[in-house]
C-alpha cells in the first residue's frame, strides 16, 4: 500500500500515517544452550527483525533512525518480569543458561495488509550473534485504530518506569527558529526526573506522528511543535505532583563502531499527578494511552522507556499515602 507522509518528518515514512493498527505480540523464547546476551537484551529480538527472521514487515520500521517511529520492542525478561539490561560500568555479563524461558513484547502501527503477515508467524529456532532461540508466539493484542485509545485521567494518574526513560530536556525550548538556533549545540545531558511537560511533550508528539488528521492534537492553524510546547508549559505549571520513587540510572547500550562504550542516563520508579490544566488532560488522555504500547522517550527501538500507565480514581490514596 502507499505510505503517507510523516507528520513533520518532510520525506515518507515505512509505517502507515492514519490508516493502520496498533499490535502488541508477545513472544516467548526458549534459549537453546548457554548464552551471554548483549547489554541491553532487547536486541536479541531486534536482531531477528532487522535480519528478517522474525516479522518481516517490521524491519524497515525496526531500522528507522526517526526517534518518534511507532514501534517498541521490549527487554527480555523472566517469569518475575524483570528487564534484562546492564547499567553503570562495571564488567558483569548477562548470562542465561540453556534451557531457560524468557519472554518478550513488540509493539508497532502498521498497515492491515502487514498485520497478517505478523499474527501468522508459526515460530522456530532462530540464531542470532547471541544465541539460539526457540521462538513462539505467546499471543496477540490488536488494539485497532487509534479512535479507539483513551484513558480516564480525571482522577490523575500513575506512570511506572518499566525500564529508564531517556528524555532531553531540549523539548521544551521554544520553537522559534532564533531560539532554537541559539541553544541547540548545547549539551544538557538528560532529565533524571520525571517532569511533567517533557513527559507530555514527548508523548504528544509520538501521537501526531502517526494520528490522522481527525485525531491529530493540535489547535486550528497552529503547528504541532507550537501545540506541543504550550502542553509541556501549561502542563508543568498545572500538574500536581502527588508522589514519587525515582532513581537515576545510567544503563549500558553496547559498542559503537570504533568500540567505545555507548550509555545512556535516565531514570525508573514510578509518579503520581493530578493534572489541572484540561487541554493538557485530555491530550494525555489519547497521547499516554499510546504511550503505554509504544513507550516515551528516546531508544524505545531498543527496549527503553517501557513503561506502564494506571488511572487513578477520584480520591484514591497515593502509593506513599497507602504505606504510611
Amino acid at each position: 500500500m502507499a505510505l503517507s507522509t510523516g507528520v513533520d518528518a518532510g520525506r515518507r515514512s515505512p509505517w502507515p500515517v492514519g490508516s493502520g493498527v496498533l499490535v502488541r505480540v508477545n513472544l516467548g523464547l526458549r534459549v537453546v544452550r548457554d548464552s551471554i546476551l548483549p547489554p541491553l537484551s532487547s536486541k536479541v529480538v531486534k536482531y531477528m527483525i532487522d535480519s528478517g527472521a522474525l516479522f518481516t514487515p517490521l524491519r524497515a520500521l525496526s531500522s528507522s533512525r526517526d526517534q518518534y517511529k511507532p514501534i517498541f520492542i521490549s527487554c527480555l525478561y523472566g517469569e518475575n518480569g524483570r528487564r534484562l539490561y546492564r547499567v553503570g560500568s562495571g564488567d558483569n555479563v548477562l548470562h542465561v543458561r540453556g534451557g531457560s524461558r524468557l519472554f518478550s513484547r513488540v509493539s508497532a502501527y502498521v498497515s492491515k495488509d502487514d498485520l497478517d503477515d505478523i499474527v501468522g508467524f508459526s515460530g522456530g529456532v532462530i540464531n542470532t550473534p547471541y544465541g539460539v532461540f526457540d521462538v513462539v508466539v505467546e499471543s496477540v493484542e490488536v488494539v485497532g485504530d487509534l479512535a479507539s485509545l483513551y484513558l480516564d485521567l480525571s482522577g490523575g494518574v500513575l506512570l511506572r518506569f518499566v525500564t529508564p526513560a531517556v528524555l532531553s530536556p531540549k523539548v521544551m525550548i521554544p520553537p522559534v527558529k532564533s531560539i532554537m538556533d541559539r541553544y541547540s549545540k548545547i549539551r544538557v545531558g538528560t532529565a533524571t526526573l520525571p517532569i511533567p511537560g517533557i513527559l507530555f511533550s514527548y508523548a504528544l508528539r509520538l501521537w501526531n506522528r502517526i494520528a490522522p488528521e481527525s485525531l491529530r492534537l493540535s489547535r486550528p492553524n497552529d503547528k504541532d511543535d507550537i501545540y506541543s510546547y504550550r502542553i509541556a508549559v501549561m502542563g508543568t505549571a498545572l500538574t500536581e505532583i502527588i508522589g514519587h520513587r525515582i532513581r537515576p540510572v545510567t544503563v549500558m547500550i553496547g559498542r559503537d563502531s570504533s568500540g567505545r562504550i555507548r550509555k545512556a542516563r535516565g531514570f525508573t520508579g514510578y509518579v503520581e499527578m493530578n493534572i489541572h490544566h484540561k487541554a493538557t488532560r485530555k491530550a494525555m488522555e489519547r497521547s499516554l494511552a499510546l504511550a503505554n504500547y509504544l513507550g516515551i522517550g528516546r531508544g524505545r527501538g531498543i527496549g527503553l522507556g517501557e513503561i506502564s500507565v494506571l488511572p487513578r480514581k477520584r480520591g484514591e490514596a497515593g502509593l506513599e499515602e497507602a504505606s504510611s
